[in-house]
């Protein structure tokens, strides 16, 4: 996100701009929009039940805000970010805005959120109860370390003893794991 707009970079390096607005929290950083703020996530489409579908953008890491960068930071200092620096101040934005009819965010080309996790104990739960609500596809599950700091691209792990494979989804699963060193139980 810069001053002048918000881009998405895929994996093939291809930018595209997007119109929408990504308001700063003015209380913290001085400035009405975000500049500077590199966010890593993925874009997913859900399927509603009326039938439509829709794009949302689902936030998993932060690797700058404001230009500060924070790749060495712990990724649950970085998750806390995503939240109160990106998403908190948006959905003000958007609530304040469609009362007063200010800025129309229907037409924004998708929404924005950050990416549900869960601490490695919760990996059955997660998998039995909250991935079979999805309301799009699941690619599988990232392992994320709390305390491990930003690393770019993913590991294509095969694991099965997370799974029950007759109820959840086949014989076997690709799971992307980013890392599996140094796990502690956080």
């Amino acid at each position: 996100m810069m001053r002048d707009g918000v881009y998405l970079i895929d994996r093939k390096f291809t930018v595209r701009r997007v119109v929408m607005r990504c308001p700063a929290p003015l209380k913290t950083h001085g400035v009405s929009t975000h500049n500077a703020t590199l966010l890593d996530g993925e874009m997913v489409v859900d399927d509603l039940a009326d039938g439509t579908q829709k794009r949302r953008f689902l936030v998993y890491d932060c690797v700058s805000v404001f230009g500060e960068k924070l790749v060495e930071k712990p990724f649950i200092e970085r998750f806390d970010k995503i939240q109160r620096l990106v998403v908190d101040p948006r959905n003000v934005f958007l609530l304040d805005a469609g009362k007063s009819g200010a800025y129309d965010f229907t037409e924004e080309p998708f929404s924005v959120r950050r990416k549900d996790f869960a601490p490695l104990s919760g990996t059955k739960k997660f998998i039995e109860e909250f991935i079979p609500k999805l309301t799009h596809e699941c690619d599988g599950l990232i392992f994320q370390p709390s305390r491990a700091g930003y690393e770019n691209g993913t590991m294509q792990v095969r694991i099965g003893a997370f799974l029950n494979p007759d109820t959840v989804y086949g014989p076997s699963v690709t799971i992307q794991v980013t890392k599996l060193t140094n796990i502690t139980k956080d």
